[in-house]
């Protein structure tokens, strides 16, 4: 049974065993209240074997894949993910953004909606 979480904190990384073998890790960086009211992650690209932990530094200096709008308290409760550590720092989030762009006709340049 996964244990009781009632919240979680901006900086909280999670780490999402992928099978028997391999984990990656993911980490909550804002919440977005403007958009979805959910939580927003941001997903290391590096696939970590389970024998070998790294180190919240070495997670954190690693590549963004993707960030995404989730809850991450339902990813713990769902045995998904599990609580790694905790950082303040978060990257830079100022330009991540998951709006089309304010002007339609630039929608025929992809670059011009900041999607992340």
């Amino acid at each position: 049974m996964t244990a009781r979480i009632k919240k979680t904190k901006i900086g909280d990384v999670l780490e999402c065993k992928l099978n028997n073998d391999l984990k990656c890790y993911l980490q909550y960086v804002a919440g977005d209240i403007s958009q979805l009211n959910c939580d927003v992650i941001r997903f290391f690209k590096k696939v970590y074997n389970v024998s070998d932990p790294p180190s919240l530094t070495s997670i954190l200096k690693d590549e963004v894949l993707f960030y995404s709008h989730c809850d991450t308290i339902a990813g713990i409760r769902e045995g998904i993910w599990s609580l790694f550590g905790n950082s303040s720092d978060v990257g830079d989030i100022s330009t991540v953004s998951f709006r089309p762009p304010l002007n339609p006709k630039d929608m025929d340049d992809p670059s011009s909606c900041g999607w992340v």
